[in-house]
């Protein structure tokens, strides 16, 4: 290692040398910082490699050195709209989502109940009056799986997952021009 040292030293010894020697005109400035960069490639050879990290097997579940689960790409349309749904979930700032275990604790109830129950604003989209089932295609973009719908047609037990935006935060996706009405994705069950 000592070894290795000194032949970098030496090394670094005569590339200063030679550009002392040369024709060219080179300012300080230059010598510190050709001497900066062949002293660093000598400090990253010298480094030792580091500890491999340890095998999952060792590794408790609760550990931070454990390596992260690898998730396998989507297979199927119904795996990627999911996937969208829970990346979204996860990630975004905005929104608000009603996930498959909230929609499951009452099935059968109209879909409109459990949007009021769960989304803030819902009630009231536009000016402050309570929203009627009939009113909603008029005041809210439905998408269905992705594709926009005319209305709320669907079944709570058919629900995976629901998505709520104000206009200015949906997803660019789902927001159309000209139009300053919330955004709502529900995603059906494969």
């Amino acid at each position: 290692m000592e070894e290795d040292m000194d032949g970098l030293r030496h090394d670094v010894r005569d590339a200063l040398r030679t550009l002392r020697k040369s024709p060219a005109f080179m300012t300080i400035a230059d010598l510190l910082g050709v001497a900066a960069l062949l002293g660093a490639i000598g400090c990253a050879a010298a480094r030792r490699p580091a500890d491999p990290a340890p095998s999952p097997g060792q590794a408790g579940s609760n550990d931070q050195l454990a390596p992260p689960r690898r998730l396998s790409p989507p297979t199927s349309p119904a795996e990627s709209r999911r996937a969208e749904f829970e990346y979204r979930r996860l990630h975004s700032a905005a929104g608000q989502f009603i996930t498959e275990p909230e929609l499951a604790r009452d099935p059968d109830a109209p879909l409109i109940h459990v949007l009021r129950r769960h989304l803030r604003g819902f009630t009231n989209l536009r000016d402050g009056r309570v929203v009627s089932e009939a009113d909603i295609p008029s005041q809210l973009d439905i998408y269905v799986n992705g594709l926009r719908s005319a209305g709320l047609d669907v079944r709570v037990r058919d629900l995976e997952g629901v998505e709520y935006y104000q206009a200015s935060e949906a997803p660019v996706t789902y927001r159309r021009a000209f139009t300053a009405v919330p955004v709502l994705l529900l995603w059906l069950k494969p």
